[in-house]
């Protein structure tokens, strides 16, 4: 008689054996020799070992790897029978669920088994603290540091967590007022703002800011700042433009030296660019910085440029974002012949006319930079754009090389007016964000009475 001929009780009892003879690691590896060996091997490790398997000789890491690869399916199976492992995450998860059904007003099996999953799968994805909370030691301040995430004031975060994940707002309505100030002490899921971002719930977003703000609570930065992350890298524009409305009226100081805030920034904006939001786009520009101001703008200009994006350069020229003298290394043409250019003098080189009479209009010098080598009338000849050409020359553009002639033979140089070249500043020309009633005017009710 074969092994996979066996029932089921003998073929786990020899499973059993061997899985302790050969250690978690080597079993684990045979597990795909047959699907019933699969699914005997894969219950035996997961649903009844010891923590001592994974966790009792140091030097074998393939153990511990294999827990850590999957905690979700461990937590599952120990809900259901623990042999022997600790009970603080399986019961955590049981009463956040059952806390978040009772917000939800569901109680049948199905829900429960969904948001079980749910919420496993959240605190796996999000928690760095659920594997030390399995495996460290007891009575260690290893284990009770981590253990705080699964206890007293953690079990309403989580289920309000959850419920914003979701993006039920009868159930953050009721689970709300539980939290803690500040978003909590201690949470298994993070920042509260970061999950409805995740998942592109603006309504729960503002209903949980309007129910802070209204209560006179500071709100937490850090945690805006993550959301803001969080909604960019996941293409939410609405949610992005929202947040970063909120922070700069609620959260920003004066000086902001953060790399972090500063990169959120970059990142918001080159969305708002690609994406042609203007509302984001704004938002974005509200947030203020002093170093490196000029310098991201000018890599946004760029960026755009490289894109062919002309409704985005359009934006940033009409809302006096860009000087167009200011002089800049760029290697956007041949980065093997990187040299000075104006946002002018690479504007010419778009073949836009619009674009460059926007540029030119606030004082653009139509002679570009004194280190380039060629004038910026010059490339719009060689590239026959004669359309800029004339308008350059109109401007009071240098003559460097022969009179180039459009083509009707007209020398394009007939109506020359000679010109300064003018140092100008940034003048953003962005409008004060939104009022609080403006930012929260389609708000709904934050939470219910009591």
């Amino acid at each position: 008689m074969l092994l996979i001929e066996l029932p089921p009780e003998i073929l786990g009892e020899i499973i059993r054996h061997y899985v302790n003879d050969v250690g978690v690691a080597t079993a684990w590896k045979t597990r795909d020799v047959c699907d019933k060996f699969k699914v005997s091997i894969t219950y035996e490790i997961l649903a009844k070992q010891p923590e001592s398997s994974f966790l009792g000789r140091r030097w074998d890491k393939g153990s511990q790897y294999v827990l850590r690869q999957n905690l979700g399916s461990y937590i599952r199976y120990r809900m259901q029978h623990p042999h022997g492992a600790r009970s603080l995450v399986p019961d955590f998860v049981r009463t956040v669920v059952s806390k978040l059904m009772a917000a939800c007003g569901k109680s049948d099996a199905a829900t429960r088994e969904a948001y079980t999953d749910m919420v496993i799968n959240l605190i796996v994805g999000n928690s760095e603290s659920v594997y030390t909370a399995i495996t460290a030691p007891l009575g260690t301040s290893t284990f009770d540091s981590a253990s705080k995430e699964f206890t007293g004031d953690a079990i309403n975060s989580t289920a309000f967590d959850a419920a914003a994940f979701l993006g039920n707002l009868e159930a953050v309505r009721v689970l709300l007022p539980n939290v803690r100030v500040q978003g909590r002490e201690y949470s298994a899921l993070g920042h509260s703002l970061s999950l409805p971002a995740l998942k592109g719930h603006i309504h729960i977003l503002k209903a949980v800011l309007k129910y802070r703000i209204e209560r006179g609570e500071t709100l937490n930065k850090y945690m805006v700042r993550q959301a803001i992350d969080v909604a960019v890298k996941n293409r939410h524009t609405g949610c992005a433009t929202f947040l970063l409305n909120v922070y700069t009226k609620y959260c920003q100081t004066s000086r902001m030296k953060d790399s972090y805030v500063f990169n959120a920034f970059n990142y918001a904006l080159r969305l708002g660019l690609n994406s042609k939001n203007e509302q984001l786009m704004v938002a974005a520009f509200r947030v203020k910085f002093g170093r490196g101001l000029v310098a991201l703008y000018l890599d946004a200009w760029d960026h755009v440029i490289c894109s062919e994006n002309w409704f985005s350069a359009k934006f940033l020229v009409e809302h006096g974002l860009i000087n167009p003298n200011q002089e800049y290394r760029t290697d956007w043409v041949d980065d093997l012949y990187a040299e000075w250019e104006t946002p002018l003098t690479v504007a010419v080189k778009t073949g836009q006319p619009d674009l460059v009479q926007m540029l030119l209009d606030p004082g653009g010098d139509p002679n570009g930079s004194p280190g380039m080598r060629h004038k910026p009338h010059w490339d719009a000849v060689q590239n026959e754009y004669w359309d800029i050409v004339v308008e350059l020359v109109k401007r009071g553009a240098e003559e460097g090389y022969d009179d180039p002639v459009d083509e009707s033979g007209h020398c394009v140089y007939e109506n020359y007016n000679g010109s300064e070249r003018k140092h100008l500043k940034i003048r953003p020309m962005i409008e004060p964000g939104p009022t609080q009633e403006e930012l929260f005017h389609d708000a709904p009710d934050s939470c219910k009475a009591g």
